[in-house]
């Protein structure tokens, strides 16, 4: 199989790549030019894929099985509204344009199939914990959002007016060693890596979150890609951890003190998403295999 990834160099682009070369499949990545130095590499393009003709044309040459559009325009998840802010046009080209390039080719190549990579940001929680479904209704709140809506419309009504095979995953929070270290678990690791005090490394510890491992998450979109479904599939840990019941967790398991007052805290639940993944159990198979302790143990004792 001759597997396409556009946004190769993410930590899902890493971790699908790996998985398909252990499966001994034929790997070609893509990744946005950047302008900086590319240490190019056999079946490694750096090219704008939001350019219609530049994306004919890889398809074409390659002729590719399986897609997968993982790229995306990320900040720190700490901050991520003010980026969505500031590069609204290039979030709207990565999200919108290339996907309408990939459903160009799958539309003229029906034995092709397409992957794309959507958010849980396509939601916006309006209970103490909403829980989403590929049944609930998207009501994103950020260019962000609206934009991962867009390319799930555009993949829904391929699918209903042609013979295009395409599925998205609609992705939960997830981490990884390979995530960015400006993202929130791998900043708590290294803050309790390096002893610095775990106050002032997170704006808000009145949080709670769906976080799963990252390679977790990789395996059921191989899962879906490999799959003969052309559906939509939530993908994430199905528990919401509070961030300071997490760090009390690790506290046992590490061999010196956590520097952090949990006195200073005073708990307020917010509204916050939560996953329900009983598609992708029951139709692939799938599920977490470590829970948020674990991971943060996991990403604590990992080297970078």
């Amino acid at each position: 199989m001759i597997v396409l990834l556009i946004g190769a160099q993410g930590q899902d682009g890493r971790y699908l790549k790996e998985i398909h070369e252990t499966h001994g499949d034929m790997v070609i990545e893509v990744v946005k030019p950047s302008g900086g130095p590319v240490h190019f590499r056999k079946n490694f393009y750096a090219l704008d894929l939001t350019h219609k003709e530049i994306a004919a044309r890889l398809f074409s040459s390659i002729s590719p099985d399986l897609i997968y559009h993982l790229a995306t325009v990320h900040g720190s998840s700490l901050t991520t509204n003010n980026i969505a802010i500031e590069k609204a046009k290039d979030i709207y080209e990565t999200h919108v344009l290339i996907t309408e390039n990939v459903l160009e080719f799958l539309k003229e190549n029906p034995r092709s199939k397409g992957v794309f990579a959507l958010s849980s940001r396509l939601f916006r929680a309006e209970e103490l914990t909403t829980v989403i479904d590929e049944t609930s209704i998207p009501n994103p709140t950020d260019i962000y959002g609206i934009t991962k809506l867009k390319m799930k419309e555009m993949v829904s009504r391929a699918r209903e007016t042609t013979e295009i095979q395409a599925s998205c995953g609609i992705l939960f929070n997830h981490t990884s060693f390979l995530s960015k270290e400006i993202f929130l678990f791998p900043t708590i690791a290294k803050a309790v890596k390096t002893r610095r005090d775990l106050n002032f490394c997170v704006s808000d510890w009145n949080t709670r979150v769906d976080m799963s491992y990252a390679y977790d998450i990789c395996i059921g979109l191989y899962k879906l890609g490999n799959s003969k479904f052309s559906i939509d599939v939530v993908f994430g840990s199905e528990k919401l951890v509070y961030l300071p019941d997490l760090v009390q967790a690790i506290q046992p398991l590490v061999e010196y003190p956590i520097d952090f007052s949990f006195k200073k805290i005073e708990r307020q639940d917010k509204p916050t998403l939560v996953s329900n993944c009983t598609l992708a159990r029951n139709l692939l198979d799938w599920k977490p295999t470590i829970d948020a302790t674990q991971l943060m143990l996991k990403l604590i004792q990992e080297e970078r």
